[in-house]
């Protein structure tokens, strides 16, 4: 598969960053300027690989940090070969330790009986040998090689090992465009992987930087800039420092008015989030959450005053330190919060799960009418939603029974492996899918194992597939009767349907005027609510659709064609919108970097709503779509 590897790293890393937070350990990520990042390759080997490293080195560690490095071994017109470090300090192997790994490492099969009589590794590496075994043969299946390296002066532990990949024919097709030339940039840490991170970007980006590695250092470097003329612009502090911590510095540059031109950036743990907004109102301009990342890095620079320039001015949507209003919020910012508010209360009223039966819709022909989660399915909230459109109906429902199987069976999958992450990830998709077709006994079900799984336990979830599975199958055999009860409540509403339709395109007809032609991406890797989307869409006046159905997909439409909007799902495996909107914010020379993004979400808080406005989204909608409020929110963004 086509990959990005810096985008695929950090999210990799988000993931592993609070367990190593949470023991007070540094984590910090290094990929070397001339490696290059599109690639073809086994992401999924990969990714095992660096995770079973990575929480290896979290769980024998008791202090001290964790490195992760990818440099360039070698490269050719068509294939790359790379080198991935995990190093972490602090434990000690004997000789004869160091000896036995490096001798497994280097044979050609598996982990032998021979070799573990003869072991005598330290207790926290009891079960290393089955680790090491797997990742070597992933290794070997990626053609590559695994070794160990240790230093002796100060003691750490490396394991490298090298993958090779395919070049892509477009490797370069897009440059990131980044010029801060002329900032001038003050680095204050202990940690020098900390420090050579940053001071990487700072390179890459034209900054003047300094580096300074304690806070008496950093207030001498401060008042001599003052008094040179030359003050620095923006500080990163570290919040973990020994003798005076980064707050504490912080804070007393706040109180010096001599250092007022400099903006501060506190750079601090995934476990220290409340502590640095706390910071923020205190004078901070900007939090940056380790381990230092590309994106995250970039924008707390600009959110702290750095005029971020591009080349192509022309088409470049400027990335200020607050966030456009949105014109939805400048026209009703009530129907905004109202939309949330039923969003919530929804997600809230449901009665609580009971292992039963579903419910005999035969045996019930009016249970449409009735609560959601006492009927198989909401046929009222289908209809409304496809606005009557019979042709929608039927290929949503189609689209639901043939994903839904191959949901649960990756579900079923990750909870026999125990891994939390693609558990969330399938319980989530089925939760949306099941709310958007009306099927709210499902959407409960698999919402209460995406919980289960945030929290590491999965007690339940068995059963609570099985019921689903059961609910799945009841509505296989009363599909005939479900059919028939729409055609019904259609043949009775028709009229109705299509005066509100009118009505409704009519309305943002209005809202669209002066558009020759629109042409709107919409994303999402849920089927059901790509047609939903692009049906609702095309009734908008000379409007083109183009669909995606992963963020790689959308990203090679982005990288050629020019789009009034962008309307993407949030929660997507390969690549989230959040990170689609970020890449698109940090390329300015695409052809729709100045196009309205608009994040489609199940998740309905006023706290996902601010992450969404600080990643850059424009504007978004609570699932399960409404197609009048989309449209308008399509048109105002275009007209605005």
């Amino acid at each position: 598969m086509n990959f990005d590897l810096r985008n695929c790293t950090e999210e990799l890393l988000d993931l592993i960053a609070l367990q190593a937070h949470r023991k007070q350990l540094e984590l910090t990520f290094l990929i070397d300027d001339n490696v290059p990042t599109k690639l073809e390759g086994d992401l999924v080997r990969l990714s095992q690989v660096l995770t079973l490293l990575l929480i290896k080195a979290i769980e024998v560690l008791s202090e001290g940090e964790i490195k992760m490095r990818i440099q360039l071994l070698e490269t050719t017109a068509s294939i790359v070969k790379l080198e991935f470090t995990v190093a972490h300090s602090n434990i000690f192997l004997s000789d004869q330790d160091q000896d036995e790994i490096a001798e497994f490492l280097a044979q050609a099969d598996g982990w032998g009986s021979e070799a573990n009589e003869q072991g005598d590794l330290a207790q926290d590496f009891t079960t290393i040998g089955t680790d090491l075994a797997i990742c070597r043969s992933l290794v070997q299946m990626m053609a590559g090689t695994m070794e160990l390296k240790t230093t002796g002066s100060d003691p750490e532990t490396a394991y490298c090992f090298s993958a090779a990949f395919n070049l892509p024919d477009q490797q370069t097709a897009i440059a990131p465009q980044a010029d801060l030339t002329g900032l001038k940039l003050l680095i204050v840490s202990e940690n020098a992987s900390t420090r050579a991170v940053l001071s990487q970007h700072a390179q890459k980006w034209q900054i003047k930087a300094d580096e300074v590695v304690n806070s008496a250092m950093a207030m001498n470097a401060l008042r001599q800039a003052v008094g040179e003329g030359k003050p620095y612009q923006i500080a990163i502090i570290d919040m973990q420092m020994s003798v005076l911590s980064g707050a504490v510095l912080g804070r007393t540059i706040l109180a010096d008015a001599s250092l007022s031109n400099t903006k501060l950036v506190i750079a601090c743990f995934a476990t220290q989030q409340q502590e640095s907004k706390k910071l923020c109102q205190q004078g901070f301009a900007a939090v940056l959450v380790k381990p230092i990342k590309q994106l995250p890095l970039l924008h707390a620079l600009v959110e702290a005053g750095a005029n971020l320039r591009a080349t192509n001015k022309s088409n470049t949507r400027a990335i200020a330190s607050t966030q456009p209003q949105s014109p939805i919020d400048k026209i009703d910012k009530k129907e905004d919060t109202n939309q949330l508010d039923q969003a919530n209360q929804l997600n809230q009223s449901d009665q609580p799960i009971t292992a039963s039966q579903p419910t005999d819709l035969a045996a019930n022909p009016d249970g449409a009418a009735s609560l959601p989660g006492q009927q198989l399915i909401d046929v009222d909230h289908l209809i409304k939603l496809c606005e009557g459109n019979r042709t929608v109906i039927n290929k949503m429902l189609k689209q639901f029974i043939e994903d839904l199987p191959h949901s649960i069976t990756a579900l079923q999958e990750a909870i026999a492996q125990q891994d939390f992450f693609i558990i969330q990830q399938n319980a989530h998709f089925i939760k949306g899918s099941s709310a958007t077709i009306g099927m709210h006994q499902v959407r409960q079900r698999a919402e209460q194992i995406e919980l289960e799984a945030k929290t590491q336990q999965t007690q339940e979830s068995n059963q609570l597939i099985a019921e689903i599975v059961n609910i799945t199958t009841n509505l296989l055999t009363q599909q005939a009767t479900v059919l028939e009860e729409i055609n019904t409540k259609l043949a009775v509403i028709d009229s109705n349907n299509d005066s509100a339709s009118s009505a409704s395109t009519n309305h943002t007809a209005d809202l669209a005027t002066g558009q020759k032609q629109l042409t709107v991406l919409v994303v999402d890797d849920d089927r059901m609510t790509l047609t939903l989307v692009a049906d609702s869409l095309a009734k908008l006046p000379n409007c083109n659709i183009v669909t995606a159905n992963n963020g790689k997909e959308a990203w090679q439409h982005l990288s050629s064609t020019r789009f009034d909007a962008i309307v993407s799902d949030w929660s997507m495996p390969d690549m989230s919108g959040i990170v689609l909107c970020q890449r698109i914010k940090f390329y300015p020379q695409l052809p729709s970097a100045a196009a309205p993004f608009i994040l489609l979400t199940a998740y309905s808080n006023a706290e996902y709503k601010k992450i969404a406005r600080d990643a850059g989204v424009d504007d978004f909608l609570v699932k399960p779509v409404d197609p009048d409020a989309l449209r308008r929110m399509v048109s105002l963004w275009v007209a605005n």
